[in-house]
């Protein structure tokens, strides 16, 4: 999509948010009485619509929808009278006669014919409406611009709250185009054509037939995606109205505009789908289910929704128990082409299995990743490309799953402190737009140890050069003399260290910055005099970090030492260590489970300026020698075989920083940068 187009999202945004459109509503007795309880409510366009409409499928339906039906065929209407707590439904002939005076009773009121206004009903099933009330409550209606929120109200019937969403974006020509919708539903709601009510609002200019074809293809790719309890609804509807109010040129298939309209549209009955699956009665938690690379649409389809349904995974999901096999026991009933040798599973973007084989994972972390409001489970079927569809949406409902058995079958693992991951970020990723401290977030919430020890060797050349001081390398090695180790000291204990742990704090991730002066962490003498007060570090005391992490913080360590040398002046004072060199000897020290590198280059380089996707320590330690690796990918090198040493660390990564899920991608096992072993 052209930059121009960016959809944007309004807040508070709502069906009137468009240019054009008034609603409002009333308590006329419908429901039970309650406080701001509504249950009558009407939308109108000040000028004549296109519409777009799908129904249900169900053989038993209410009258509304064979209206509906026969009026939105016509391409245009301009109104909806909309009522709760009655359906219209299994009364016979005085179902329509009523429905179709409901739409004279609105057009009346509102200067149109009959034929203008379309009419939705919901609630109990098996009972006429009460029509002297309609009839005096339509005239109470007080319709206004801002009246969408009592059209979400007057629709709600067991629903726990009202479900709107707006977005907006620029047309090519340069008009604001603006979509509104909204939504009810919390039982009854299962994938059949659409999902209760909802209904969507557009002061863009639309084709009709265009309009219509779009309708359809949405439904499908939303709501057709979503499944509380099995069970659909004999009044489901799904209308889209579009008045022109933006001045757009009109949109149809060929139009510049018709991704960006078709994406706004989408993204507008997504979130109102994931609002009704969050408000599925007696919904726990939220599951989505995505699935990649399937034959064809129809393939992926059955897959999603035979998994996302399937009482077995939703008990999995209730329980938090990453029990991938009753995803593949879904996936094989589906009736989906399936090979178990070519499929993939992730879970809250952790990978479980690949290419059908089950991989190694923390168990708690993935349970702990389960336990959220969302379960996002993707499977990726290797037979075709880029042929995705979903994702799949179910509300998991514990008054239909026994907690007991997932007790009972749910392997019991014994709590043990895991190794933590120690991750290097390197000064030259500072300040850009990566992912890397959202994913290390992520870790942390899904319960995995995570050391954060930094950089920031760019702020503080800058820094120096504000003192006139000019930086110098050796071997990738900063020169630091007495002024410039001031420097050091200030910006990477200090700015660097506390901008970094309040960043990570203001993602959601409690963290605490120390140096590595603190606590005698690190501990490191002047090896090499030429270097100034530059530290080799000698010894490790790594208590520090473990009580920070066993108290459920993250500590983000700044690459200072302690100058332990028991003859020198300098004894006690601060040390600059690089800052691979110190995430190397601290996870060394901790055994981590690995160490990942992020820097600002791809991975290491062979002579021919070609990524190495894997190495050894042999290989790693040639490449030094030979001259290959040279510049700030020597301490890279070093701290990695420092880490590996004895096989303390079994992983080493050199990644890009700035290429998004850099961190995830390690720790999930995919094949990005550089990996290294011992």
């Amino acid at each position: 999509m052209p930059a121009s187009a960016e959809i944007n999202a309004i807040p508070n945004g709502n069906i009137t948010s468009p240019q054009g459109f008034s609603a409002g509503g009333v308590f006329i007795g419908l429901k039970t009485r309650g406080e701001d309880k509504l249950d009558l409510a009407m939308l109108v366009s000040d000028t004549p619509c296109s519409i777009g409409g799908v129904f249900t499928t169900s053989a038993i339906r209410s009258a509304t929808v064979d209206l509906d039906r026969a009026r939105v065929a016509r391409g245009q209407a301009r109104a909806l009278i909309v009522n709760a707590g009655i359906a219209n439904t299994c009364v016979g002939a005085q179902g329509y006669k009523d429905a179709e005076e409901m739409t004279r009773l609105a057009a009346d009121k509102l200067g149109l014919t009959a034929e203008d206004v379309l009419v939705c009903s919901t609630g109990v099933i098996g009972v006429e409406l009460p029509m002297s009330l309609i009839r005096s409550g339509v005239a109470e209606i007080a319709l206004d611009a801002d009246g969408g929120p009592e059209l979400a109200r007057a629709m709600m019937t067991t629903d726990t709250h009202p479900k709107e969403a707006a977005v907006s974006f620029t047309a090519s020509t340069g008009q604001t185009i603006t979509i509104g919708g909204v939504a009810k539903g919390s039982g009854m709601i299962h994938p059949n054509m659409a999902t209760m009510l909802s209904f969507a609002a557009t002061d863009a200019a639309v084709d009709p037939g265009f309009l219509q074809t779009t309708v359809k293809a949405i439904a499908d790719e939303t709501y057709n995606m979503l499944t509380v309890d099995g069970d659909s609804s004999t009044n489901d509807t799904f209308l889209a109205f579009a008045n022109g109010q933006a001045g757009n040129p009109v949109i149809n298939d060929r139009s510049p505009d018709a991704a960006a309209f078709t994406s706004a549209l989408h993204q507008v009955c997504a979130n109102l789908t994931r609002m009704l699956a969050r408000d599925g009665e007696g919904a726990t938690r939220l599951l989505t289910v995505q699935v990649d690379g399937a034959k064809d649409a129809i393939d992926a389809r059955k897959a999603a929704l035979t998994i996302a349904g399937s009482p077995l995974v939703k008990s999995a999901v209730y329980g938090a128990d990453p029990n991938w096999g009753r995803l593949m026991m879904a996936l094989g009933r589906s009736g989906a082409e399936a090979m178990e040798e070519k499929v993939d599973l992730f879970v809250n973007g952790v990978c479980i299995m690949e290419a059908g084989t089950p991989i190694p994972f923390h168990r708690d972390a993935v349970v702990a990743l389960m336990s959220g409001e969302q379960v996002d489970f993707r499977r990726v079927h290797h037979v075709v490309r880029n042929r995705a569809i979903g994702p799949a949406v179910a509300a998991v409902r514990p008054d239909s799953i026994r907690r007991r058995r997932r007790v009972r079958n749910a392997d019991v693992s014994q709590q043990f402190a895991e190794p933590p991951i120690v991750v290097k970020i390197g000064g030259s990723t500072l300040g850009g737009n990566d992912t890397s401290l959202q994913d290390l977030v992520a870790l942390h919430a899904a319960g995995k140890p995570v050391v954060i020890v930094h950089g920031g060797g760019n702020v503080i050349s800058a820094w120096m050069q504000r003192q006139n001081l000019a930086p110098n390398f050796v071997n990738g090695l900063r020169v630091t003399d007495g002024p410039s180790l001031e420097i050091v000291v200030a910006v990477l204990g200090g700015l660097v260290n506390k901008e970094l742990t309040a960043q990570m704090q203001q993602l959601g991730a409690p963290t605490i910055g120390i140096s590595g002066m603190d606590g005698h962490l690190l501990q490191a003498h002047v090896a090499n005099p030429d270097l100034g007060y530059v530290g080799e570090v000698t010894a490790v005391e790594p208590a520090p970090v473990r009580a920070i992490v066993s108290a459920g913080f993250i500590p983000m360590v700044s690459p200072i030492a302690v100058d332990v040398s028991p003859d020198s002046e300098h004894a006690g004072k601060p040390l600059n260590v690089n800052g691979d060199t110190a995430a190397g000897a601290l996870a060394h020290a901790l055994r981590a489970e690995r160490i990942i590198f992020l820097t600002d280059v791809a991975g290491v380089m062979d002579n021919g300026g070609r990524v190495i996707p894997r190495l050894d320590s042999r290989g790693a330690e040639a490449l030094r020698a030979s001259g290959v690796a040279r510049g700030g990918m020597l301490p890279k090198l070093a701290a990695c075989l420092d880490a590996l040493a004895d096989e303390a660390v079994p992983i080493a990564h050199i990644v890009d920083g700035r290429e998004p899920g850099a961190v995830m991608n390690c720790v999930n096992g995919r094949p990005v940068g550089t990996r290294i072993t011992p």
